[in-house]
């Protein structure tokens, strides 16, 4: 229950809801609230939970261009003029404050206009930026500096950042409430560790005084060292990321692929070259996983679904000094150098 009052606290809403494990706490969420004959419209690009929360609610799907809200509203007008005149439904939008499969930042002041124009709800998956993003560390709506309340449901994870366990649903008090009684995950499932929960609630304090601003800045920093060493110094290669994400997503660029005409399954080994001779460098980086087959889709359907570009998942910490994170950077740039000319 603490946990629960200081992750409420420092996001700014009244209530929140602690889950067992961060995968089902999004895909447990979306089911809840959406059901058989509502509306979800999503963004392409979502990651693997959202997807199987989509999936579980059997929910109408409308989905738009990652992170393209002139598509978003194309979208939202056309449910708009579908459900004229029909019954009532529950419409939600669906989306992530900073992209898994891309790497960059959503405009939320852009997307809570839309909510309030065609009268939807939003679904927020924070995971990767509650507690790396903002003056506080409260992830997007902090760092927009968008009232919390106007997001109906924020979900994020304590077993990133937080160094604990789980994840959590942050909102109404009536949202919570709700989830306590029918969200499967949390009614189905054990309690959240009690020493995982108190990691968490102590690293949300530290978050807020000086440590925690002192660690964002370095945090920051290095980041921006790493980026310095790869994009535009390679000819190769460039960072989709955000700069405020410490989880750098390295792809070939756009013109290098068209130039060398590859496909995407010479992408997916060249990325794996790299990792591979970035670990004999001693520098253990990963590559970015694809989305599993869909139940059921036919494979004109898996043909057509949206994949994430090929790209090596560089993961940034306060642990390592800035000298040794450039270092780390000027490796990967070489390992990228190496396997290419040797493509030619």
């Amino acid at each position: 229950m603490r946990t629960e009052a200081d992750v409420s606290a420092h996001i700014g809403v009244p209530a929140a809801i602690m889950y067992a494990q961060a995968f089902s706490t999004i895909s447990s969420v979306i089911p809840c609230f959406s059901k058989r004959g509502d509306i979800i419209v999503a963004d392409r690009a979502v990651n693997y939970p959202i997807r199987k929360g989509i999936q579980i609610s059997r929910s109408t799907v409308f989905w738009y261009e990652h992170n393209d809200i002139a598509d978003l509203e194309r979208v939202l007008q056309k449910v708009v003029r579908m459900q004229k005149g029909k019954k009532l439904t529950r419409r939600f939008i669906v989306t992530e404050a900073i992209s898994e499969h891309v790497g960059d930042k959503l405009d939320l002041p852009a997307v809570v206009a839309l909510k309030h124009k065609y009268k939807f709800r939003i679904i927020l998956d924070e995971s990767l930026s509650y507690g790396v993003i903002g003056s506080r560390g409260a992830g997007l709506t902090d760092a927009s500096r968008t009232d919390p309340n106007e997001i109906d449901m924020i979900i994020g994870s304590l077993s990133g950042p937080l160094i604990g366990g789980g994840g959590f649903c942050a909102g109404s008090a009536d949202v919570v409430e709700h989830q306590r009684i029918t969200s499967s995950s949390y009614t189905f499932s054990a309690a959240l560790p009690a020493l995982l929960a108190v990691t968490a609630s102590q690293t949300i304090a530290i978050m807020q005084c000086e440590e925690g601003e002192r660690l964002r800045d370095t945090l920051l920093d290095n980041t921006r060292a790493l980026r310095e060493q790869l994009d535009p110094r390679s000819n190769f290669v460039r960072c989709s990321s955000a700069l405020e994400n410490p989880i750098q997503l390295v792809v070939l660029r756009d013109d290098v692929v068209k130039q060398r005409g590859l496909t995407r399954d010479e992408e997916e080994q060249i990325v794996a070259d790299v990792v591979d001779d970035c670990l004999g460098r001693g520098v253990f980086v990963a590559r970015l996983r694809s989305l599993p087959p869909e139940l059921g889709a036919s494979p004109r359907e898996e043909q057509d679904r949206w994949q994430p570009k090929p790209a090596i998942k560089v993961c940034v910490t306060t642990g390592l000094t800035r000298k040794e994170i450039e270092r780390a950077g000027v490796e990967i740039r070489h390992a990228v150098t190496k396997i290419m000319q040797k493509r030619k």
